[in-house]
């Protein structure tokens, strides 16, 4: 498969006790201790007063963090695609209306029934910014944040258009946390772009191969986050562009492919 690359901008990072980007570069640099006592989710913005009372918590996190990186960028959210990623979706909406079926009388709230679809996020990001561009929702276990980059990689190469990566996980209830346990809220986003622009962090060159060690970060808070939230296998490209330092970062990938990024800094 021949490499791909695009230019990376724009990012926004939210897990309890690392609300933004900036938090997050601090985090990544020093390597201290993660305060996670405030579980708030922040709440989409870019929604209507309507949208806010019917979204989800999932919804509210995936728009919130999409919403920073556009507005950090120079790209309007109408003239980018989208890739939303996250490994479970709504699960707590899941276990609910699983939990209604199995009543003696069901009901199913129509309102929670939509929220239950893996493209909510999308949907509601197209309601709230009236975008018209293609949008895609992708979810491959603990693989989601690797496929969905270099689907977006791939996209953005082909199309000659910028893309908006958001991925985004929230704690599963019990029982359907036994077969992937999130333990911690945790998203980033960010906007990836085919010409290099005014804001652009770094070029983003993406390979699939093999006989490759996964890139470990060197903080025990991030590497716990990272087991807790499968989103947060991103944290060693984080830390790169956190540090602005140029080198390959290996992320895991299909078994027995990983994904190697080269990542060049460019400011």
């Amino acid at each position: 498969m021949s490499d791909h690359f695009a230019y990376i901008e724009a990012v926004a990072v939210a897990t309890p006790g690392i609300p933004d980007w900036d938090a997050a570069k601090t985090q990544l640099q020093h390597h201290g201790e993660i305060d996670t006592s405030d579980k708030t989710i922040p709440k989409a913005a870019c929604l209507s007063s309507r949208e806010k009372r019917r979204a989800s918590d999932t919804v509210n996190l995936s728009l919130h963090l999409a919403q920073t990186s556009c507005d950090l960028s120079d790209i309007d959210p109408k003239d980018c695609r989208s890739v939303f990623l996250s490994s479970d979706g709504d699960a707590d909406i899941f276990h609910e209306l699983a939990s209604n079926l199995a009543e003696s009388e069901p009901a199913i709230s129509p309102t929670l029934f939509h929220q239950s679809l893996h493209n909510s996020a999308s949907g509601y990001w197209h309601i709230a910014t009236g975008s018209q561009m293609p949008s895609t929702a992708l979810s491959i276990a603990e693989h989601t944040f690797s496929a969905g980059l270099l689907s977006s990689l791939i996209e953005v190469q082909a199309t000659q258009i910028p893309s908006l990566v958001a991925a985004y996980d929230l704690p599963s209830p019990k029982p359907m946390d036994a077969k992937n346990p999130t333990k911690i809220w945790f998203g980033v986003s960010f906007i990836l772009t085919p010409l290099k622009t005014a804001k652009s962090l770094a070029k983003l060159t993406v390979e699939i191969c093999e006989d490759h060690p996964i890139t470990v970060i060197n903080s025990d808070a991030l590497k716990t986050l990272a087991i807790q939230n499968t989103i947060a296998r991103c944290l060693p490209l984080l830390d790169r562009l956190a540090s602005s330092t140029s080198g390959d970062v290996i992320l895991d990938y299909l078994s027995p492919s990983v994904l190697k990024l080269n990542v060049e800094i460019v400011q």
